[in-house]
């Protein structure tokens, strides 16, 4: 394996990554966060124990998104057409979605993605067409940033090694193992979503079976490509690497989830350097570029 791979078998999150251990750190909105061990799965315990597990996971990697950034947590949202317009929201055009984490102030939506070891990102059609109507809608004053924050994490097997653990147990095995974090604009995963298409790339594929929704995945070589060749990995998926701001950093010591300190890793930020030229692009060649994504888009609409 390539040296600069060697963070994928290592016990060191930054083997390989020279650059990102001695890169700045990550600023950090929260420094001591709390996670509730008395968490409320909504009935959902007794039934489907793995869902309530994965739950709890990914339960950790929003409040972690949430004192990164700011903003508010995750429930379910409305959000109006056209609110800006009028001081009375309209009762029509209204759509429901549930990002992770919601900072109005700055128009920014994020959503939480955490990831096994090995394991691919799942972006799901509708997800995916859901965000396209609030970048494309007038559901904000300014077209909202979307970010997906993107964790590697070490816990293997859930099911199998935690389902008889405590929640605690959970929460400090994640502090203690998170690999990496990716944190992408909207721009790049709707390229995953395109790009999956292609029979023959490497990196990611389609699934559009009748057993679950509808879906593109970015395979773990990807994301591990990501964090080590960003430029790169971006040349890949069909996208100009000058159109973005790419930023190398480490998670910085001294946070904590439920007093436990949270063990440093790497951290790759995206952005795109002129957002409102991307959007105003995706909105006037988003049907040719992405028709399926817009049909269903108008669907939801």
């Amino acid at each position: 394996m390539e040296k600069r791979f060697g963070f994928v078998r290592s016990e060191n999150p930054f083997e390989g990554l020279d650059d990102y251990f001695s890169a700045d750190d990550l600023r950090i909105s929260n420094r001591q966060i709390e996670y509730p061990l008395q968490l409320n799965l909504d009935g959902f315990e007794g039934s489907l124990p793995e869902y309530g597990l994965r739950v709890r996971l990914g339960y950790y990697f929003e409040l972690l998104t949430q004192g990164i950034y700011g903003g508010r947590l995750k429930e379910s949202h409305q959000f109006p057409n056209n609110h800006h317009e009028s001081d009375a929201p309209s009762n029509h055009g209204v759509l429901t979605s549930e990002p992770d984490v919601v900072f109005h102030e700055k128009s920014c939506l994020r959503e939480s993605k955490a990831i096994s070891p090995g394991e691919s990102l799942e972006i799901r059609d509708e997800q995916l067409a859901k965000y396209a109507c609030l970048q494309l809608g007038n559901y904000f004053k300014n077209p909202p940033k979307i970010i997906f924050e993107v964790f590697r994490h070490g816990v293997r097997r859930l099911v199998k090694n935690y389902k008889d653990k405590s929640l605690e147990d959970i929460v400090n095995a994640l502090s203690s193992s998170t690999r990496f974090m990716l944190s992408l604009p909207f721009s790049f995963i709707v390229a995953v979503h395109e790009k999956s298409k292609d029979h023959s790339f490497e990196h990611a594929s389609r699934y559009e079976g009748e057993k679950w929704e509808h879906h593109s995945r970015f395979f773990s070589s990807g994301l591990n490509a990501m964090l080590a060749y960003p430029e790169k990995t971006l040349s890949g998926f069909g996208l100009d690497p000058n159109n973005y701001n790419i930023l190398k950093l480490r998670f910085p010591r001294g946070i904590t989830m439920n007093k436990k300190e949270i063990r440093p890793f790497p951290v790759l930020l995206v952005r795109d350097k002129d957002h409102g030229k991307w959007v105003e692009s995706f909105r006037e060649r988003g049907h040719e570029i992405c028709p399926s994504l817009f049909r269903l888009k108008s669907q939801i609409e």
